[in-house]
């Protein structure tokens, strides 16, 4: 389950919320940065839904991991490597590590 891991994490820095790059990805991992890419597209209920609960995670102090908005057409390459198939689903990264999935 993903929440609760998001509790256990120790992140020094206040987490934020962006778009996805790969290379802001690879950045935040080499800062050792906990990050969380959720995987949404246009015309998702879910996706909308998350959103909300995930800007309000953004506001929080650490442990909160910095948040990465993915397009499910535009992060084909990520999509890919961790098996991304819908729209929703969300990764937790503690480095370069899977450490939690959601779908």
């Amino acid at each position: 389950m993903l929440f609760p891991v998001l509790l256990l994490l120790a992140v020094p820095v206040r987490a934020g919320m962006g778009l996805y790059t790969a290379e802001k990805l690879k950045a935040l991992q080499d800062e050792g940065r906990a990050v969380l890419v959720h995987f949404n597209s246009s015309g998702c209920g879910v996706c909308a839904a998350q959103l909300d609960v995930l800007k309000m995670l953004a506001q929080e102090p650490s442990p909160a991991p910095e948040i990465l908005q993915a397009n499910l057409g535009d992060a084909e390459a990520l999509r890919r490597q961790h098996d991304v198939a819908t729209p929703s689903t969300l990764l937790l990264f503690k480095g370069s590590q899977v450490i939690g999935k959601t779908v």
